[in-house]
């Protein structure tokens, strides 16, 4: 337990990143003269760490000389006096013993507080100047002042995103975009756990958003979805579906960036002096586009490709100076994408070629006929007949087309986990999912009822399921979903 009289000087605020070694605890309050103010230096901000920013500064201070275990004696002492004032706020002054677990969170919490209102200088100099002469007391409420109204400009970003969003049937696009972040605003509690987003944030953005935590990380993602549909805006709803398709039929379930296949397809049109915003690469194109990039070093299509968003932006008539500067800084992960899809011969994975208007707008799976009696007994025999089981495996790939199909043959062939293993491997992710529909570990089930090849095949779909990336297993969650509709 942490007790605010008794106990307050041996927490040790310490196990936060950047520790402040070596001090002892004295009984001021107030900072005391440190000469190091009257010097000139400049601090770097981008050598701070900016999820632990008063702690980085601290520590950045004492390595530049700019101050001295006296101060950081102040520091801890103030920190501490200050977690105190916190425990009685969040017992309500019923208490004055915390768990450790509750002391940690709010201990983090006001040193995140600290480090928003910090971080609103203009230089990490001036941020530091602040510390050394106003009580971290008064810096923690200027900072939770500071929170609250970052949190009103989110709300009100949030808003414009939401009028603008992009027009995608992408499900993780269109969840966290409205259900997240209005999830993220609704538990969001500065107080007590100002670093804390709740929210998982599926939805990536093109540049992954890291060493941010709270509102600070919320107002980032926003500002950077608000970039992505700005350039989005620029294309017809119906043509971003039938491009995402040529990523996968499916592309509603996952979980892609929407922004970085459409700033790639683009560019790649006004590379093969073709629409740009209607995106209709073709095989061809695809074969055109590879024969003009694949002899280029990685630099080489970087200086390209920014030659070419400048030109695509300015035919584009998108002049807005922020939102190009943010389409500018994603050209090195789409140069480095192009360059590696080149080498593996995979650009058809990073430039789509667009699907072919449909009809159906649902997601339905198409089961294969089941074969015949005969050819199932005539398969079966070349099973026993091949010594290798990688020729097994093969056998069954080659002439199974229905799910069905495939679990009689794990049955009445008996196949190896390591077989029923490298077949699963090859399925589409559809027909995974429809395993995964089909043999459900559910304890409601008795297990007498299911053979022990049943049982195996079970096995080996939730040991499939588990080895894949979180992406791939939501793609599975949302398939079942609708197959089960």
């Amino acid at each position: 337990m942490f007790d605010q009289n008794t106990d307050a000087k041996s927490y040790q605020f310490q196990n936060q990143k950047n520790k402040f070694s070596g001090a002892q605890m004295n009984n001021s309050t107030e900072p005391p003269v440190n000469a190091a103010l009257s010097k000139h230096h400049v601090i770097n901000r981008k050598s701070l760490d900016e999820q632990f920013y008063f702690q980085s500064l601290v520590d950045t201070a004492l390595q530049l000389g700019l101050i001295d275990e006296e101060m950081i004696d102040h520091f801890q002492n103030s920190l501490i006096a200050l977690l105190a004032f916190k425990v009685d706020q969040f017992t309500h002054g019923e208490s004055s013993s915390v768990r450790v677990e509750i002391a940690e969170m709010l201990m983090k919490s006001n040193l995140f507080t600290i480090g928003h209102h910090l971080k609103s200088f203009a230089s990490p100099d001036d941020a530091l100047k602040c510390i050394l002469t106003t009580p971290l007391k008064e810096v923690y409420h200027l900072g939770l002042t500071r929170i609250h109204t970052s949190v009103e400009h989110a709300k009100k970003l949030h808003k414009v995103v939401l009028k603008n969003h992009t027009q995608t049937q992408n499900e993780t696009y269109n969840e966290t975009l409205i259900d997240g972040i209005k999830g993220f605003f609704k538990l969001y509690d500065p107080n007590f756990e100002a670093y804390n987003i709740h929210i998982t944030a599926d939805y990536p953005t093109v540049k992954p958003i890291t060493h941010l935590d709270g509102i600070e990380f919320i107002l980032a993602y926003l500002k950077a979805i608000y970039h992505e549909n700005q350039f989005c805006q620029l294309f017809d709803s119906t043509d971003i579906h039938l491009y995402l398709r040529g990523l996968h039929p499916q592309y509603e379930v996952l979980i892609i960036n929407i922004f970085e296949p459409l700033l790639t397809g683009a560019i790649a049109c006004n590379l093969l002096d073709i629409d740009e915003t209607r995106l209709m690469v073709s095989p061809f194109y695809l074969e055109l586009l590879y024969t003009k990039l694949h002899t280029l070093s990685k630099k080489a299509i970087y200086l390209l490709l920014r030659r070419t968003t400048v030109s695509l932006l300015d035919k584009l008539n998108f002049d807005r100076t922020s939102s190009r500067k943010y389409i500018m800084l994603a050209l090195p992960i789409i140069a480095s994408r192009l360059f590696y899809a080149l080498k593996t011969d995979t650009l058809a994975q990073t430039v789509y070629v667009k699907a072919a208007p449909t009809k159906d707008k649902t997601l339905l799976y198409h089961a294969a006929p089941k074969m015949d009696d005969e050819r199932f007994r005539e398969v079966l025999a070349e099973l026993t007949e091949c010594r290798f089981s990688s020729d097994r495996v093969a056998l069954i790939l080659k002439e199974v087309k229905a799910i069905e199909d495939f679990e009689d043959f794990v049955e009445e062939a008996t196949l190896l986990k390591s077989e029923i293993n490298a077949i699963l491997s090859k399925l589409p992710l559809i027909e995974i999912a429809m395993l995964i529909e089909r043999h459900p570990i559910d304890l409601k089930f008795n297990i007498n009822d299911r053979t022990a090849q049943e049982l195996l095949l079970t096995q080996c779909i939730e040991e499939y399921k588990n080895r894949q990336s979180d992406a791939t297993q939501s793609a599975l969650k949302r398939l079942s979903y609708h197959l089960s509709k």
